[in-house]
């Protein structure tokens, strides 16, 4: 019932919870951007009774604006409220800059689930009595202690069999961890010298990276304790973005994109990017068959490598609806303005990509994804 989820007069709701790197991630959107909302926590009653009837998909977070319309998906949120908010836009109008800040959204949003999932799921010695306490507050409220706790356990059953699809296995964990601390140190050298990830400025990249870093490295006990042995500068910039002070844009500064953020496109260049281009051309063959056809949340298996580990994962198109936002936005600079950047994406390995034409364009209809 609609009175069960009331609206707010003055005020947006988010619901999530902190458990949820996507959650996060619109959480210290709002409070950096001076937005007022409110929090509510999702458990399954809210999941069957509120979000599932009211986008079709049982994804968090959504939120709900004051006239009652629900929002979903981190990507359209935040356009959603820079185009309503757009005196402190966190999008830079320097095309260099904002390249940048889609370019990493992809990168973060879609790639660092793999070292996410895999700190999360698979150090259960460390992690499990964590996870229990916060999957317990997304369990039915009604339900008792004996029953979050079963359910709980089946919740994790199947989260660590779920890795398979993201690729994780015993033969590439070494490669995904190496690759992770890669990250952790790169990010930690840049916040020596910087505040935020394009510089002094906070942009949109922040609350990408912000997602996982504080949900899933910082806060999972595992993962968090690798952090704070190794990152204090990450950490410095993790207390800046989840304060509820708001802060305001200023690219003026700077309308360049810091170089040691290279080694992290590179990186974005060397793993994900085969994987990306991948996925379309299987989204190609199968849309060449499947024309009138509902595109399914995956298309078969296909193979990827992280360094010198290759391993099998399932093929996710939604992937490139995120891919396609960078790449639309390239591609409607003019002339000049990409002659000016090519140097640059030539730099960090992503010329080649940002220059395969799309084929079969994604739009998304109602929170699902179409193919044409």
């Amino acid at each position: 019932m609609d009175e069960d989820y009331p609206t707010l007069d003055d005020k947006y709701v988010l619901y999530g919870t902190e458990f949820s790197s996507s959650t996060a991630k619109i959480c210290s959107y709002f409070n950096k951007k001076g937005i007022p909302f409110v929090e509510r926590v999702v458990n399954t009653v809210v999941l069957k009774n509120f979000i599932k009837p009211r986008t079709g998909l049982k994804f968090i977070p959504v939120v709900q604006t004051p006239e009652g319309f629900i929002l979903q998906d981190t990507t359209d949120i935040i356009e959603t409220f820079e185009k309503k908010y757009p005196d402190n836009s966190y999008f830079p109008t320097v095309p260099l800059q904002k390249l940048a800040v889609l370019l990493l959204e992809v990168y973060t949003d879609e790639w660092l689930t793999i070292p996410a999932m895999h700190y999360r799921w698979n150090f259960p010695k460390y992690n499990n009595e964590y996870i229990q306490k916060e999957l317990s507050k997304t369990t039915n409220p009604k339900y008792p202690k004996f029953l979050h706790n079963s359910l709980n356990r089946k919740v994790i059953e199947k989260k660590q069999k779920a890795l398979k699809s993201l690729g994780i296995s015993k033969i590439n964990i070494p490669a995904i961890e190496t690759s992770y601390i890669q990250l952790l140190g790169h990010l930690n050298n840049h916040f020596k010298n910087h505040k935020f990830i394009l510089g002094n400025t906070i942009s949109v990249a922040d609350f990408s990276f912000l997602g996982p870093f504080y949900s899933n490295f910082y806060r999972d006990p595992y993962a968090g304790n690798i952090m704070k042995k190794t990152a204090p500068h990450v950490l410095l910039w993790l207390s800046r973005m989840v304060s509820k002070e708001s802060i305001k844009s200023n690219f003026f500064v700077n309308k360049d994109v810091p170089s040691d953020l290279d080694s992290i496109f590179k990186k974005m260049a060397r793993e994900q990017i085969p994987v990306l281009m991948d996925t379309a051309n299987i989204l190609n063959q199968w849309y060449a068959k499947n024309k009138y056809n509902d595109l399914p949340r995956k298309l078969g298996k296909h193979t990827f490598r992280i360094n010198d580990a290759i391993e099998k994962r399932d093929v996710m198109p939604y992937s490139l609806w995120k891919w396609q936002h960078p790449y639309y936005y390239y591609h409607s600079l003019n002339e000049l303005e990409r002659l000016n950047l090519d140097p640059w994406l030539r730099h960090i390995d992503l010329y080649e990509a940002l220059n395969t034409p799309i084929k079969t364009p994604l739009r998304k209809l109602d929170n699902f994804i179409l193919a044409g």
